[in-house]
């Protein structure tokens, strides 16, 4: 976890931030090291890479459903509200294609942990719900995404409930 927020901060260069990683593994290195260090890759703040992680993740990557677990909950950087917004709009824009692209696991994990809940946009909201629409009148059998998408518009509609009233 620490170096996860290392590489968060944005303010260490990428080759102490490696030799942070290299050393760790050279301790103990585990299979849950691997994940670690996917997770440190994803956490990195700059836009090259958060385009290089995007576009692994969707690419499926040599990536398996945990890796991209580790990947995918690291991605967001909550400090910086304009990329979330960026990656966010992405995301809302890619996950009708990518149901029929991925398999059933791997886009519960995009879908679970990259869904930008967390910004409470209204926006965001509405997408949901078109995207919903979308499913209904052009897959009405696929019961696994409409179920998806009905509880993230009931999860963004308690966060964006919540931020009215404070």
């Amino acid at each position: 976890m620490l170096l996860r927020f290392l590489h968060r901060s944005g303010q260490y260069p990428a080759n102490e931030l490696q030799q942070l990683v290299e050393k760790e593994k050279s301790r103990d290195f585990t299979d849950a090291d691997l994940k670690e260090q996917l997770a440190c890759e994803a956490c990195l703040p700059d836009a090259a890479n958060k385009e290089k992680m995007w576009v692994r993740m969707i690419n499926q990557d040599n990536l398996n459903t945990v890796e991209l677990d580790y990947l995918a909950s690291s991605f967001y950087n909550s400090d910086d509200q304009e990329m979330c917004e960026k990656y966010a709009d992405m995301f809302l824009e890619a996950i009708f294609d990518l149901k029929i692209k991925f398999h059933r696991d791997y886009f519960d994990e995009f879908f679970t942990n990259l869904l930008p809940a967390s910004l409470g946009r209204q926006q965001d909201l509405d997408k949901l719900k078109a995207i919903q629409k979308r499913v209904i009148s052009e897959r009405p059998d696929d019961s696994h995404f409409l179920k998806l998408l009905s509880e993230a518009i009931q999860k963004l509609e308690m966060v964006i409930s919540i931020r009215v009233k404070w």
